[in-house]
């Protein structure tokens, strides 16, 4: 068996544990088998590690095979999710919780490039998944480990909002709720399905939980989130029942200052292809989408909102 053959089987078989689309990951095998195996090797045997070689696979590709090269590397490397995920003790859900992720950009590379691939984001996304840097709990993902990235002091108000200054400005008040540098543990929302507010807050508490065990000198401060989803404007447009601002409620919204995600909801709704489209011409079969092309077509832009649980307002 030549080492094209035997690498090949062994990435049919973890493809096949991601649950994807088998025919699309089979159109990936003309590429694979053009490409010295034993260039492909080193690479897939780094692609966990910092001194990945992005550089060089991008330089020594045809047009076109460097995403489809990144994809193949992370799925070479499914087992070593379980591997860490044993050493560090970690429940074995976690890992098949997981696994939904690479089915979604699988999914992704179709629609943004016609086949199973990834960009560079992407696969450093998927190589923190691997790692057990971004975990998933039902629902939800979040890194736990996680410093609050805004530079902002978050104070809470005896009516129940919450007021943000910026960090370091004289004057502020002491001992913010909040603040630049905290311990915190960071929200993400997958792309697969409903955000069912129950659903979410179990997420959540199951995120709590595992952090007390595992991480017990972890003194987080609050549960956040950033995210495009989290732009108060979508409240304009969306009924107060839809999930979206359901999640929205969970706990505080603010906008993130200076954080334009337009091009990142044009992304997401509609793939690559939907930012080369004039706005009149995207898709729009949700009341999301309806709503988000009206408020493109007005001139409008998106920000990326930020949700704040604070810990004491969290039961787990």
């Amino acid at each position: 068996m030549s080492e094209h053959d035997r690498v090949w089987n062994e990435l049919l078989a973890d493809a096949g544990s991601f649950r994807i689309d088998m025919e699309q990951f089979r159109r990936l095998e003309p590429a694979f088998r053009s490409w010295d195996a034993g260039f492909f090797n080193a690479c897939a045997e780094k692609a966990l590690d910092s001194d990945f070689p992005l550089d060089d696979v991008r330089n020594k590709l045809k047009p076109g095979e460097f995403e489809k090269f990144l994809f193949l590397c992370i799925t070479a490397n499914f087992h070593r999710a379980g591997e860490i995920y044993r050493r560090k003790g970690w429940p074995r859900e976690m890992v098949d919780e997981i696994r939904g992720d690479f089915r979604l950009w699988a999914e992704t590379g179709v629609r943004d490039f016609g086949f199973c691939g990834l960009s560079p984001r992407l696969f450093s996304w998927s190589v923190q998944c691997l790692t057990g840097e971004v975990k998933q709990f039902g629902r939800l993902q979040c890194n736990d480990i996680h410093f609050f990235e805004l530079e902002l002091s978050l104070y809470r108000q005896a009516d129940g909002s919450v007021k943000a200054l910026p960090c370091f400005q004289r004057g502020n008040p002491p001992h913010p709720d909040l603040t630049f540098r905290d311990r915190a543990v960071n929200l993400h929302i997958p792309a697969s399905g409903p955000l069912k507010r129950e659903e979410c807050l179990d997420s959540i508490r199951r995120m709590c939980r595992f952090s007390q065990e595992f991480h017990p000198d972890y003194d987080f401060r609050a549960v956040v989130c950033y995210s495009w989803l989290l732009d108060p404007l979508f409240q304009t447009f969306l009924a107060p029942g839809s999930n979206i601002v359901q999640f929205q409620k969970l706990g505080h919204l603010l906008t993130c200052p200076g954080r334009d995600q337009t091009q990142e909801v044009i992304w997401r709704l509609w793939g690559l292809p939907g930012r080369e489209r004039p706005f009149d011409e995207l898709p729009a079969r949700t009341a999301l989408e309806r709503g988000v092309v009206e408020h493109l077509k007005k001139g409008g832009r998106f920000e990326e909102g930020l949700l704040v649980i604070f810990r004491d307002e969290l039961n787990f």
